[in-house]
Formats: C-alpha cells, sequence, structure tokens
C-alpha cells in the first residue's frame, strides 16, 4: 500500500496539477500577447509571464498569476482579440 501511495504522490510532483501553463517570472523569452492583465485590467509593467497553448500572457503580479494559472480560459476571455483591451467581466471578487 505504501509503494502505490508513494508512486501516486511522486506523479502528483512530477506532472503537477497544471492546465498546460508554464510560469515564469523576469525577462519575456516569447512574444508576449497582452498588454493588460487578464486578471484585473491593469496596464502591465511586470515580469510576471504565463504560457498557455503556446501563447505567452503577461500578468501585472504572482496573485494573478495564481488565478490565470487555476483558470486560463475564464480569463483569456477577458481580453480583446488583439490583446490590448480589457473587455470582461470576469474580474477578481
Amino acid at each position: 500500500m505504501r509503494k502505490y501511495l508513494f508512486i501516486i504522490l511522486a506523479g502528483i510532483l512530477l506532472f503537477g496539477f497544471s492546465n498546460n501553463t508554464t510560469a515564469h517570472e523576469g525577462h519575456k523569452k516569447d512574444t508576449v500577447f497582452n498588454t493588460v492583465c487578464p486578471v484585473t485590467g491593469e496596464e502591465l509593467k511586470g515580469k510576471h509571464f504565463i504560457k498557455y497553448k503556446e501563447v505567452t500572457y503577461q500578468l501585472c503580479c504572482k496573485r494573478c498569476m495564481r488565478k490565470f494559472d487555476k483558470d486560463p480560459e475564464k480569463y483569456i476571455k477577458n481580453l480583446s482579440k488583439d490583446g490590448k483591451k480589457f473587455i470582461g467581466n470576469n474580474q477578481p471578487k
């Protein structure tokens, strides 16, 4: 029983709970799609990036990164087609 529990826990740690997102901080490695945060609508000046489905999104802070990582599709809908305007209602409560 312990062997199976160990295997399950190792798999969770190895593969994580992420839904195809990769978070990174610092300089951007790819072209960023958006100019406003998809979570809050704030202008972006930060160093918080997440790659989701081969597209790199910038977020304003770590808190927004965590929210975006939990449900990327919800927050992507907040952006205009060109990623330059915040058009959604999915603002945090």
